[in-house]
């Protein structure tokens, strides 16, 4: 499931520039940087760092 929804938005915001997907989770990350060549996976993050990569980019 997880995986489908995070393919569905690879291909929604995908314009020819590379994706960049942060997430908690290592498994579907890896899988999709693996499987689309303008996909890459930033595994691991905790909700304190999304919290300063998000205010970083304000």
């Amino acid at each position: 499931m997880l995986s489908r929804v995070m393919s569905d938005a690879l291909h929604d915001t995908d314009g020819g520039d590379d994706v960049i997907f942060i997430t908690a989770i290592v498994g579907a990350a890896a899988l999709l940087s693996h499987k689309h060549p303008h996909c890459e996976a930033i595994a691991g993050c905790s909700a304190a760092l999304l919290a300063q990569i998000d205010a970083g980019a304000a």
